[in-house]
């Protein structure tokens, strides 16, 4: 087992931040058009219309009619708005990203030499050698953000735990 603490600066963090949230702008799949609010709203609407849609038609076969009809008609507006909630969801992490990254610059560009270079939280690196049930040696590796105060957020979980050899 091995261990290392990096200390990461506030500058660095923030640079950081700006790659991730860049990096999800860029491999947004959703064409250009429909990177906006109306589009996230107009999702939100078919996906609720497909929802209700459904609970309609679950009734017409909760009464036995035409059952077989309803339970395809059913499955096909589920299928359909889960498509729709998919590509608001999609939409909305992109927007999320996008109002990010124009927080992070200004106060980036901002940024005093003295703020820069404050400490904002350790680089726990967490290297674990175990052997796998055929004996052969296997390689862990972890990333996790640490402050003086425990966990960088203030979240006790491992949500912010990164394995680093996938």
């Amino acid at each position: 087992m091995g261990i290392k603490a990096i200390p990461i600066s506030f500058k660095k963090m923030l640079e950081k931040n700006l790659e991730t949230v860049q990096k999800d702008i860029s491999n947004c799949d959703l064409a250009v058009s429909d990177r906006n609010k109306a589009a996230y709203d107009d999702c939100m609407r078919r996906y609720e219309e497909h929802k209700k849609e459904a609970e309609i038609e679950q009734e017409y076969i909760n009464r036995g009619k035409d059952v077989e009809y309803h339970k395809k008609r059913k499955s096909i507006l589920i299928e359909y708005g889960a498509k729709y909630l998919e590509i608001a969801k999609k939409i909305e992490l992109y927007l999320l990203a996008v109002e990010e990254k124009w927080e992070i610059i200004p106060v980036l560009k901002e940024l005093s030499e003295e703020e820069a270079n404050k400490l904002a939280y350790y680089d726990i690196r967490l290297d674990c050698y175990s052997k796998n049930s055929l004996g052969n040696e296997v390689l862990g590796r972890f990333s996790f953000p640490f402050t003086e105060d425990g966990i960088f957020g203030g979240k006790n979980d491992v949500s912010k735990v990164i394995q680093l050899n996938k």
